[in-house]
Order: C-alpha cells, then sequence, then structure tokens
C-alpha cells in the first residue's frame, strides 16, 4: 500500500484502504424500454422484483464480510428504480442493512422516471434517508419523446417535479438529452427555458449516443437519421453557455451545478477511488481489482448463491492502468485531473510518457497547461474530449 494525498491505494487482497468508497445498485426494470437504451433490463413482475431483493440482501452480506472502508455515497441506478412500489424500497433498503449499517451517507441518489414517480414513492424514499432525486425528462418536446420510446408527457414532469419539492427534497437533478436528429437552436433554448424555469440543483445534458442494437440505431443505419456533427458541436456550445448564464457552473463535459450541489458520487468515479456495484450488470472497483457481474438476473442470482462474491471480467488494475482512467475522466472535468495529487500517489515521473501530448494539446489550443500544476481542456478541447482520451490510451500503449 502506499499513502498518498487522496488517502491510501489498495493493492489487489489489501483489507485496508482510506479511499472515499461508493455503493451503486443497478435495479434492473424498466415497464418499457427507451429506444436509445443499450443497458440489461428486466420486465418488473412480483417474482423478479422479489427475487432481485432477496439477490441483493445475499450480495449486502457477501461485501459486508468484506469489512469494506466506511461508505460516503450511495446511488440506485438502472433500469428505473422508480418502477418499485413504495414498499419495495423500504424492502430494498432493509437488504442492504449490512453494508449500510454504522455508515453515516453523505449523499444518496435515486433515479426516477416522471411516469412513475408518486407522492408514496418519495415519502418512502425520505424515511429511508435518500437525499438527491435525479430524474430523466429528456426532452419536453413530446414528438421526440414518443420517438425516444419515452413514455411520458411534459405535463407529468412538472407534476413530478412539484411532488419532488413538496417531499422535502433539497437536492434534485434533471437528465437532458440533446442532439437529437433535426433539433434545432430554437428547439434546444425552449427546453432550457424549461429546465431553467423549475430551477433544479443540478443538471445533466448528455449528447444523443446511438448505442448498437436499439431502435434509434436502427434508423441511423436504415438513413432515417441522419447525424450533423457540426450541428451537435453547436449544440453543445449553446447548452453550455445558457446554462452557465442561468447560474448552472459547467464542472463535467456533460454536468452542471448550482454551487455546492456537485454529484460526490459521481466526482469519486471520475477520480478513480473506489466503488461497490450490487445488482445485475453493475461494476465495482474495490482493492485493486475491477469487475462486473453477470447481465442477466439468473446468471447473477446462481452466482450469489455459490456463496462468493458475483465478480465476472474480473481485471487486476495497476499504477498504470488507473493513472490513465484518471487522465481521461479528469480531463472530462472542468477542473481537469488534480495533477500534484497524481504525482504525489503515482510517482514523480508518472506523467512523462505524456508529455509531448500535452504539449501538442496545448499547442493546437485544446488545452491549458502548466507542468506538475494544471492540465486543463479548453472549450474546443472539451469537443473532441472522447478524441484526446484515444490519444492518452495511444500513448500509454507505445
Amino acid at each position: 500500500m502506499t499513502d498518498t494525498a487522496q488517502g491510501v491505494v489498495s493493492e489487489p487482497g489489501d483489507n485496508v484502504t482510506t479511499q472515499p468508497l461508493g455503493l451503486y445498485i443497478h435495479v434492473p426494470f424498466c415497464a418499457t424500454k427507451c429506444h436509445f437504451c443499450a443497458f440489461f433490463q428486466a420486465k418488473p413482475t412480483r417474482e423478479t422484483i422479489g427475487t432481485f431483493i432477496q439477490g441483493i440482501a445475499a450480495e449486502s452480506r457477501l461485501w459486508a464480510s468484506t469489512k469494506p472502508q466506511p461508505l460516503e455515497t450511495v446511488f440506485w441506478g438502472g433500469g428505473t428504480p422508480g418502477v418499485l412500489s413504495a414498499d419495495d424500497m423500504l424492502r430494498l433498503h432493509q437488504s442492504l442493512e449490512p453494508i449500510l449499517q454504522g455508515n453515516r451517507i453523505r449523499e444518496w441518489t435515486v433515479e426516477m422516471a416522471p411516469a412513475n414517480l408518486t407522492p408514496a414513492k418519495l415519502s418512502a424514499l425520505k424515511r429511508i434517508g435518500v437525499t438527491r432525486i435525479s430524474m430523466g425528462v429528456q426532452t419536453f418536446d413530446q414528438r421526440v419523446l414518443d420517438e425516444m420510446g419515452r413514455h411520458h408527457s411534459p405535463g407529468q414532469v412538472m407534476r413530478a417535479y412539484e411532488w419532488i419539492r413538496e417531499a422535502g427534497f433539497d437536492n434534485v437533478n434533471l437528465d437532458m438529452i440533446i442532439a437529437f436528429p433535426g433539433q434545432t437552436t430554437e428547439d434546444l433554448e425552449h427546453d432550457l427555458d424549461e429546465v431553467i424555469r423549475m430551477a433544479p440543483d443540478h443538471v445533466s445534458a448528455y449528447c444523443l449516443t446511438f448505442e448498437e442494437d436499439t431502435p434509434l440505431y436502427a434508423r441511423l443505419a436504415d438513413g432515417v437519421y441522419k447525424r450533423d456533427i457540426e450541428q451537435e458541436a453547436a449544440l453543445y456550445e449553446f447548452a453550455w453557455q445558457k446554462l452557465e448564464d442561468a447560474g448552472f457552473h459547467q464542472y463535467e463535459i456533460s454536468n452542471f451545478s448550482r454551487d455546492g450541489f456537485r454529484s460526490l458520487h459521481n466526482l469519486n468515479t471520475w477520480r478513480m477511488t473506489e466503488w461497490i456495484g450490487m445488482g445485475p450488470s453493475a461494476s465495482s472497483q474495490f482493492r485493486g481489482i475491477r469487475s462486473t457481474h453477470a447481465h442477466d438476473q439468473g446468471t447473477w442470482l446462481n452466482d450469489i448463491s455459490t456463496g462468493t462474491l458475483p465478480e465476472r471480467e474480473k481485471v487486476v488494475l495497476n499504477n498504470e492502468s488507473i493513472l490513465t482512467d484518471c487522465l481521461i475522466f479528469g480531463l472530462r472535468m472542468t477542473d481537469g485531473p488534480d495533477l500534484p495529487a497524481l504525482i504525489q500517489r503515482f510517482g514523480k515521473n508518472a506523467l512523462s510518457k505524456w508529455e509531448l501530448l500535452f504539449h501538442h494539446l496545448t499547442a493546437d489550443g485544446l488545452a491549458v497547461y502548466e507542468p506538475d500544476n494544471y492540465l486543463r481542456l479548453t472549450l474546443q478541447g472539451r469537443l473532441v474530449a472522447d478524441a484526446i482520451g484515444v490519444a492518452i490510451l495511444e500513448a500509454d500503449d507505445a
């Protein structure tokens, strides 16, 4: 183990670490599947929900037996956690008692969809200690919602948001999707005007991605949709500026918050600390090992029944792989990666293999760089952050 400014870096099998730890629960259920989504999902029935909660209870006991460091954050994602009934949410919370016991959670997020959000569910979440609601809005254009396969209306969004605030939640995120084929600046401005009027605490604005094996990808492949990369970039820049002008400060390429409302769970993940993932298809990064669970519920439950952690696709991490990820995800953040902390964590010459790349990015106007101090992408750099990530990987492999 190595002492660092960011805590103790665990080697595989270590039992002690002071890295911030998050807990992610993948709730795989969706009543219907959105046309852009490629995540694993299952149909919610009394049987599948019941066995899922039983599986989480068993997995929680297994993780608790590893004696992890205290949890800082919890995140229920999916899928759609909101398809669970209020009673199911209380049961899911109870199933997590072995790993939650004795922890003082700083931030607890639950993803909800407008169509299945109710005051009773919000009351249950408030009761168990949830502090943050993230609601998938995507757009206020009903035609686009229908094309996305989203089964809610703008009116349901407004009503659900009122219920969230009435329930006493003072940390609310709205998820938006921008650059749907054919979207104009005027269309996006209407969406963002509605968001700003609602006054959430945090906004996530993601550019639509076309994932293989989804209806939207099929329409793109068939020529029904056509991508306009220049328009996508223009819409991105417009969204960034409009949200900034409204008091939402960009701290990651797709994430904006008012002061004091950055997502702690996501920040810890982007900084490559540690997290435990539970549920089908969930991933973990814990004590020097990155692993992923089986992608279907039946196999995941069978893996748990063996009495060992249901880890598949296990990768033993080394300092180089973690450092590479720290740079790639760090550059997506407005502040950039914390270079002094990375040097202290990984060694004085840890960044030397990327030195030439950093200078080229600066010369091309894509980054600002002061060796051993800071590295941040410019606006133009943020527009090509994915390509810069590939360049970092290629330099690491050279």
